[in-house]
């Protein structure tokens, strides 16, 4: 519209027409991160359960449309999409192979025990339960977002029969820690509240967009 007023402007006026303008060539699109691509989210040959990014998933790694959700084991509202929404659209469409479904984890400042949780739900994956002790630690918020959170999520995990000395060598080390702190990382830039959920129908040249519990977030290149 300026471009038009200016020329305009010069035809009314009598004076000379503004300078022709080169078109600037069109930015390429960002290039998806590693997590959010094809190849990022195939499944890894040595870890059953995970992709190669290094993310917990269920149902089919072929499906058309992807789901990356992050979530806060202390956010109200991851509780309740977790209890009451997440098994119908499991049923619905993660079971039928309509859907792959990742998780990762963004355990908010304002919740001072979701950190913990999150390396809980990490350990548990690394013995294949990731999604049971996931589901568990949501159902059970309530009692073990306490200051003796670490004694209660073990204890979690031993309700799940988990391997116990594996476990708390897991929970007290730094590789869980470090995966949560990736998924953080992750995040920025793209989502800030949670649950958010980064949806993808082509991992491989498409767009990110991220809705959040409240609406649309900031979408990403």
């Amino acid at each position: 519209l300026a471009r038009f007023d200016s020329i305009m402007t010069a035809f009314l006026t009598g004076t000379s027409l503004p300078a022709v303008e080169t078109p600037r060539e069109p930015d390429k699109p960002a290039e998806l991160p590693f997590w959010a691509r094809r190849d990022g989210l195939a499944p890894a040959p040595n870890r059953p359960g995970y992709t190669l990014a290094g993310d917990a998933y269920k149902g089919n790694p072929g499906a058309p449309v992807v789901v990356v959700e992050f979530s806060d084991f202390q956010c109200e509202s991851c509780v309740r999409h977790a209890l009451e929404v997440q098994p119908r659209i499991d049923s619905t469409f993660v079971d039928t192979g309509q859907v792959l479904w990742v998780s990762k984890h963004l355990p908010l400042k304002k919740h001072p025990y979701a950190a913990l949780a999150a390396v809980a739900a990490e350990c548990a994956g690394d013995q294949g339960r990731y999604f049971e002790m996931r589901q568990r630690i949501f159902a059970t918020t309530a009692t073990w977002a306490q200051p003796d959170a670490e004694t209660k999520l073990l204890a979690l995990a031993s309700e799940l029969k988990l391997d116990p000395v594996a476990f708390e060598r897991c929970f007290n080390g730094r590789p869980a820690l470090e995966r949560v702190m990736q998924d953080m990382a992750d995040a920025q830039g793209i989502v800030q509240r949670t649950p958010s959920f980064v949806i993808l129908t082509d991992g491989t040249t498409g767009s990110i967009a991220a809705r959040g519990a409240a609406g649309f977030t900031r979408p990403a290149p």
